[in-house]
Formats: C-alpha cells, sequence, structure tokens
C-alpha cells in the first residue's frame, strides 16, 4: 500500500531511520488513525508492510509506542538475529526474569 511506498521511496532517500520517521510521524499516517480508532489488526497490517518494505532495503522498523491493543498484536522489535543468544543470555543473568520482563526484543 502506500505507507509500504513511502516507506520504501524514503529508505532509499534518507535511509532506514528517515523511511520509520516518514511513516510514522506524518498527520495523516493511516498507522495513527487506525490505532486511535480501534483497528489493531489494520496497525499491524501496516506495521507488516512497512518492515517489508524497510527488509527490501536491507533496513528495518521498530515500534516505539502503540496503545495495548496494537502491542498485543505486533512484535514491538520486529524479526531480530541472534534471538537465542540473547534469551540464553538474560537467563544466564537474570534467572528469575526481574530485571525488566518482557521489554526487550522477542518478550525477553
Amino acid at each position: 500500500g502506500r505507507p509500504a511506498r513511502r516507506a520504501a521511496r524514503a529508505a532509499r532517500l534518507g535511509g532506514v531511520g528517515a523511511a520509520s520517521r516518514c511513516a510514522a510521524r506524518r498527520r495523516r499516517c493511516p498507522a495513527r488513525r487506525s490505532a486511535r480508532h480501534g483497528e489493531p489488526e489494520r496497525v499491524a497490517g501496516l506495521v507488516d508492510a512497512l518492515r517489508a518494505a524497510t527488509a527490501a532495503v536491507a533496513g528495518h522498523a521498530v515500534v516505539l509506542t502503540a496503545p495495548p491493543t496494537v502491542r498485543d498484536r505486533v512484535d514491538l522489535w520486529g524479526p531480530v538475529d541472534g534471538l537465542a543468544l540473547m534469551r540464553r543470555v538474560k537467563q544466564r543473568f537474570d534467572p528469575d526474569a526481574r530485571l525488566a520482563p518482557g521489554r526487550f526484543v522477542g518478550g525477553i
């Protein structure tokens, strides 16, 4: 859709950071409007489209803030290499999962 094309264009012009800002900060951004109007499924689809567009140019997109209904449906960090290693390190240093549980990549 249009947000994905906008993100891909921004990524070509100014890097992946620009793609994320371009799609997320526009007043007319469908993701912002959908999140406000209780359409978390649509927001999840837009995030997937943005991530696909940024991945096509070797980038990634992280969701910085989202209402709980969206956070339940979207992995805020997106796909991450080395997640198994990160989980083992977290388990080793925080076996009781007391330090910021669920706040990092993959719910670590």
